[in-house]
């Protein structure tokens, strides 16, 4: 019997006591979920949201264009004798740039000059002819024909003397334009012609002369903007900050001066201009430039550091220490950004302290430990006064 009850042991016995005790094996080893995890602090960098001024700008790019440029050609037909300054020179306002051979001038002058000497003599000489004929005529000692002859005579002569006159004013024009100044203040570009060459009147360019100071900026906004600007325009004068990409931590400052009368049909954009001195003449006519239209400056609003906001498929938000130095993850608007700071429009109050590094190993209740060698805020868990409450 006993050896009957040895054989016959039903095999799902032994089954179910292994799969009992890998059972009991397996709920041992399970740890309590994310406990771990939560428990250790994670090393961030905070900073304070703060409550101040924020400038409304627009940004664009641009191109600096002179505010003058000027082509310089010869007025007379005659040969280059000397060019008088160097390429790329600041040239001021009437400096010498090239002379031409005055010599014919000269000798139109001279004889131009002898003509209305001589011409003034023979009309004074006919003025006292026309004075005795004028005595004569009231004397009735000289006939009406004559006297009309003398007449006209001295008229003739006296108009002789205005065309030479008028031929001394056209020879020394000519004259006075062997000697070539720059109508503008600016600088010198490359000589296109230079001494020995024959130049004709008002055909050749000789140099382009480029103002630099002050200098234009063009820029252009889509006409939605149109509206607005002309809004805050009509308010008061608008300024314009232009950087040079390179150096973008020192703009320089102009004021709003044009604004174009219509809009370009052919890509729906409205241009727009600003005038800045440029004196260290750090603007070049053609360089891009960076441009911010300032609009108005708005009071008292929310700004935390751009690199605070995290931007997810459900929105913007960002990671607030509390006071027990946990952080909530709390979700914002904002109102724009402007460079690495941000405007919030809502979701959070001044003094409040966010995290700027460190995100990724943040959810809604982690700890964190403040890295002491970035922030630059207080710690969290302190009151207004600096004490731990």
């Amino acid at each position: 019997m006993s050896s009957f009850r040895s054989d016959s042991s039903p095999k799902w016995v032994y089954g179910c006591l292994v799969l009992i005790a890998l059972g009991f094996g397996c709920s041992k080893a399970d740890p309590p979920a994310d406990k771990s995890r939560r428990g250790k602090a994670v090393p961030v960098t905070i900073a304070t949201v703060v409550q101040k001024d924020m400038p409304l700008e627009v940004d664009t790019f641009g191109t600096a264009q002179s505010k003058a440029s000027v082509t310089i050609k010869a007025k007379v037909t005659q040969a280059i004798q000397e060019v008088h300054f160097k390429e790329g020179d600041l040239i001021p306002r009437g400096g010498l740039l090239f002379t031409l051979d005055s010599r014919p001038y000269r000798v139109a002058l001279e004889q131009a000059r002898a003509a209305l000497s001589r011409d003034k003599t023979l009309a004074a000489g006919a003025q006292v002819d026309l004075q005795r004929a004028t005595r004569l005529l009231e004397e009735k000692l000289l006939a009406q024909s004559e006297f009309d002859k003398v007449k006209t005579n001295s008229d003739s002569l006296l108009e002789t003397a205005k065309v030479d006159q008028a031929a001394i004013d056209a020879a020394q024009i000519n004259l006075d334009n062997c000697r070539i100044t720059s109508p503008i203040e600016g600088r010198a570009g490359k000589v296109l012609v230079h001494a020995g060459n024959l130049v004709n009147a008002n055909d050749t360019a000789l140099v382009m002369i480029n103002q630099i100071k002050p200098m234009d900026v063009y820029f252009s906004l889509p006409q939605a903007e149109l509206d607005r600007v002309r809004s805050y325009q009509a308010k008061g004068q608008l300024e314009v900050s232009v950087a040079i990409p390179d150096d973008p931590g020192h703009p320089m400052k102009g004021p709003l001066t044009f604004l174009n009368n219509l809009v370009d049909t052919s890509n729906g954009t409205i241009e727009l201009g600003a005038t800045l001195p440029n004196q260290d003449e750090r603007l070049w006519p053609g360089r891009y430039v960076l441009v911010h239209l300032a609009l108005t400056v708005q009071h008292g609003v929310l700004v935390v550091p751009t690199k605070a906001v995290v931007t997810s498929s459900l929105g913007q938000s960002v990671f607030v220490v509390k006071k027990d130095r946990t952080v909530e993850q709390r979700m914002i608007k904002v109102d724009r950004a402007r460079g690495e700071e941000t405007v919030i429009a809502s979701g959070l109050e001044a003094s409040e302290l966010v995290v700027t590094d460190g995100q990724l190993q943040l959810e809604d209740g982690t700890p964190v430990e403040v890295n002491s060698s970035e922030a630059n805020t207080a710690t969290p868990g302190q009151d207004d006064k600096g004490a731990n409450p």
